[in-house]
């Protein structure tokens, strides 16, 4: 088991290491089109791209890491030195190459700068040199030849926006100010009034970037919720709506509810989740019980669900009569492939302290119903490191015993001690017999019937008469009277 999350954690490994290469292979080619530092002749989206990869590929060291440390941990104490080899050669390569990226972006950085100061003051010279000209001696508009600018040729307002735009580029205008003189990347009369962006009011696209609005009839839909995806424990996924419901709360109301979260309000926040979670993975089967009609097919219809008060999803089952509380009756109803799911049986795997997949999933139906429950229960728990972990710690405490046993075995061949017989027990001697739980004046005394030896001929066990009795002890707890018995 432990070897195969090592061959798949190696595969992912693998993974990361193939990106950072096509990104040093990115960034020779980038290299290739600079010549003598020569940036004018690559594009600028090239070092808008360049900038938007290394902020990409700064993400694998700790994908890398985390993988790493997984596979150090389970892998064999002979391959550790070869995986940590791994680690080192994967850092120094890493950190070459964003040196080297980082290093582009910033002669590009400081090149524009210089070029956007020298681009400013001609821009100023041009502008005042302009104003003296007499008017007829003024660039003609581009549009109409008009001798005006062209910002202010109802011509061109009149155009719509995409032939505006055709005008500029096909006479290499600014896309700012509309000068002839420079490009808009080294322009400094500002971005777009309405949008932000780097082009004149004049070019601004009104459904460039539509605002989506939401309808009523669309919030009701059976679409993924992304809300819950980004989170990796419940309690916090719990507290973070909880304090949402607050906030609505004390929007609607002139009373506030301040400080620690109350029960009463983790269990609002559960059971709002819950709603979100069934109204996407069983729309069509709430809209029919809301209308009054049985379920008769699909997945959950040998469950016999219904809503209960407060429209949750609950199974109808077959113990409404059984001792036991409403929810376990009553589980509410979840899909499977959501991951609301499986940060449940998460949460209920750690709070079992890694139990298997029956434990966990018996526990989670005391409350959920996850269909497909089992499959996903068996896969929660095979991707539990920690667990792995344990597995691993287990397994390194037997083989430590296993190897004390078999050292500690060979050292027993030696006798230490009594290398030299005495005197031994003997049918009819008379005897103390020796009990733990009875102060000494209070042992019995006894008589040997018979004595039982061992394998190797040594008796070690004898049989003795008492007035209660006949017992058998051994000779550890049987000490000879000093009687002489040839008198």
């Amino acid at each position: 088991m432990a070897d195969d999350k090592i061959q798949i954690l190696i595969r992912k490994r693998g993974s990361i290491k193939a990106r950072l290469t096509l990104f040093k292979k990115y960034l020779s080619q980038i290299e290739d089109k600079i010549v003598g530092k020569n940036f004018i002749d690559v594009e600028k989206e090239k070092f808008i791209e360049l900038k938007a990869r290394i902020e990409k590929v700064e993400s694998l060291t700790t994908e890398f890491d985390e993988i790493q440390s997984d596979i150090e941990v389970l892998c064999e104490e002979t391959d550790l030195d070869k995986h940590v080899e791994e680690r080192q050669k994967f850092e120094d390569e890493f950190f070459a190459v964003l040196s080297k990226g980082k290093k582009i972006i910033e002669e590009y950085d400081s090149l524009m700068l210089v070029k956007g100061k020298e681009a400013s003051h001609k821009q100023k010279t041009f502008a005042s040199v302009n104003k003296a000209l007499p008017r007829g001696k003024k660039d003609s508009c581009v549009v109409c030849k008009g001798f005006h600018e062209i910002s202010g040729c109802k011509r061109f307002i009149e155009l719509p926006v995409k032939d505006r735009v055709t005008h500029i580029r096909r006479n290499r205008l600014c896309l700012c100010c509309f000068s002839k003189e420079h490009l808009s990347y080294s322009c400094t009369a500002g971005k777009c009034s309405k949008c932000g962006l780097n082009h004149h009011v004049l070019l601004h696209y009104e459904s460039r970037f539509p605002a989506k609005i939401e309808t009523p009839s669309d919030s009701g839909s059976g679409r993924k919720d992304e809300s819950v995806e980004g989170y990796s424990d419940l309690t916090r996924l719990y507290r973070v709506v909880a304090y949402c419901l607050r906030f609505l709360k004390n929007c609607k109301s002139n009373e506030r509810d301040a400080g620690p979260l109350s029960l009463v309000e983790i269990t609002k926040s559960e059971k709002a989740l819950v709603k979100i979670v069934q109204r996407e993975c069983f729309r069509e089967e709430i809209n029919l019980l809301k209308r009054g009609v049985s379920i008769k097919k699909g997945k959950i219809s040998s469950l016999n669900p219904f809503l209960d008060e407060e429209n949750l999803l609950r199974v109808g089952g077959r113990i409404n009569l059984g001792p036991y509380k409403f929810d376990k009756k009553h589980p509410c109803l979840l899909g499977a492939k959501h991951s609301f799911t499986k940060l449940v049986i998460q949460a209920e795997h750690k709070r079992l302290l890694h139990a298997g997949p029956q434990m966990v999933l018996s526990s989670v139906r005391e409350r959920f119903w996850p269909l497909g429950g089992r499959a996903l229960a068996r896969k929660v728990v095979h991707e539990c490191v920690l667990l792995a972990r344990f597995q691993r710690v287990q397994r390194l405490q037997q083989l430590f015993w296993r190897q004390w046993s078999k050292e500690y075995m060979a050292e027993l061949q030696r006798r230490v001690k009594w290398k030299t017989g005495v005197n031994q027990l003997q049918e009819g001697m008379l005897v103390t017999i020796r009990e733990d739980n009875v102060p000494p004046l209070c042992w019995r005394m006894g008589r040997i019937l018979s004595l039982h030896p061992g394998q190797d001929g040594i008796a070690r066990v004898a049989t003795l008469r008492t007035v209660d009795g006949v017992i058998k002890r051994s000779f550890a707890k049987l000490y000879p009277l000093p009687i002489d018995n040839s008198n």
